[in-house]
């Protein structure tokens, strides 16, 4: 059995971490390599505001993902739902594997994840 004052906390971190989940939905993420609580680089696409990860950082892509196939609607969908059409040549791009915008190989950029240092303490 939980004391008065246990029961309070309890009740009160249940509370903190629904309004966290509320604010982290309505995030209008801005995509980085930064992690916001850390300041660390990762080879990851993150929201330099809630920290929400979404896959491998692409320096050429309009939302920053590398991406290497397309949905049932051969569109590539955003993070935000949005969907956009495919750069020309993304056939040929996904049948190798590689980024439809970066062109990197998708098992070369996760070699390259190990390599990321921390520039922040």
């Amino acid at each position: 059995m939980l004391t008065k004052q246990q029961q309070f906390l309890k009740e009160r971190i249940e509370s903190l971490e629904k309004e966290l989940k509320t604010l982290r939905d309505s995030c209008q993420h801005y995509v980085g390599r930064l992690k916001a609580k850390t300041g660390e680089i990762t080879p990851y696409a993150c929201c330099l505001i809630c920290d929400a990860m979404y896959g491998t950082y692409c320096e050429e892509a309009p939302d920053h993902l590398c991406h290497y196939d397309v949905n049932e609607n051969g569109k590539i969908e955003l993070p935000d739902g949005r969907e956009i059409e495919p750069p020309v040549g993304w056939k040929k791009l996904r049948d190798e594997k590689r980024c439809f915008y970066c062109h990197e190989k998708e098992e070369e950029k996760e070699c390259l994840e190990s390599e990321v240092k921390v520039v922040f303490n």
